[in-house]
């Protein structure tokens, strides 16, 4: 059994959202935030000695922030084009951060902490300190949090529809589906638009009078997909913690 794409790409009038999540206890949260502060604390000194400790230290907090996303969005397990060491193009292409700064304040530590250099004037090393504070603010969600499941919704021949999706975090193996659809989403012959489905149950319940008098469609589909079964897992993924 196929779970056919192109007529999904006909639904204008979708709706994606995030439906449920589970909170995660990470004190690497907390961690990371007294860093940033420590940071702005040394560079209210006007020293250099201060001005470098402050870029070790945002330094050290970009580590924690970034072991928190790998791990609560299971990255390490993704099928992804780049080397063990692209952490930060790795989320890029998750859609969760812009690297640019960051890199330029790894350039600054190392810089400092191998070369000997000298760090920036206090207004660069502040700018530095106000990027990391950003990066906090804007994956915070990702680390409290896990997303577990989205619902699709749309209406179609007069019907409301839905497809209610999990995705896997820890392993990324299998996304298990639930809907409510036309059955024509549903094909035995494989195309280029299509994804094979697995362990596939399903339910006609055309003749009940829920369906009836709230417009629903009777057909329902209890289904998995493997993810390696999907050439664009990776877009869906970013599309849904954008959606997140």
């Amino acid at each position: 059994m196929f779970l056919d794409l192109d007529q999904l790409a006909k639904i204008s009038n979708m709706r994606l959202y995030c439906q449920t999540s589970s909170y995660t206890d990470s004190c690497s949260i907390e961690k990371g935030y007294k860093c940033i502060y420590h940071a702005y604390t040394a560079l209210k000194q006007n020293d250099e000695l201060y001005f470098a400790d402050a870029i070790s230290i945002l330094r050290k907090a970009i580590n924690y922030r970034v072991s928190e996303l790998f791990s609560n969005l299971g990255v390490d397990n993704l099928s992804l084009p780049l080397g063990k060491d692209r952490r930060f193009e790795k989320l890029e292409l998750l859609g969760i951060v812009k690297p640019l700064l960051l890199h330029k304040l790894l350039i600054v530590r190392n810089g400092i902490e191998y070369n000997f250099e000298t760090p920036p004037c206090k207004a660069e090393c502040e700018e530095l300190a106000d990027v990391v504070w950003y990066f906090y603010k804007s994956t915070d969600r990702l680390c409290s949090n896990r997303p577990y499941s989205w619902l699709m919704e749309w209406q179609e021949d007069g019907f409301e529809c839905f497809i209610d999706f999990e995705i896997d975090f820890e392993k990324h193996e299998v996304i298990k589906f639930y809907g409510r659809f036309p059955q024509r989403y549903l094909s035995e012959q494989e195309t280029n638009k299509s994804i094979p489905l697995s362990n596939v149950n399903i339910k006609n319940r055309a003749e009940q009078k829920c369906s009836a008098e709230h417009n629903l469609h009777g057909f329902l589909c209890e289904a998995e997909i493997e993810t390696k079964m999907m050439r664009d897992y990776i877009e869906l993924l970013s599309y849904c913690l954008d959606k997140f």
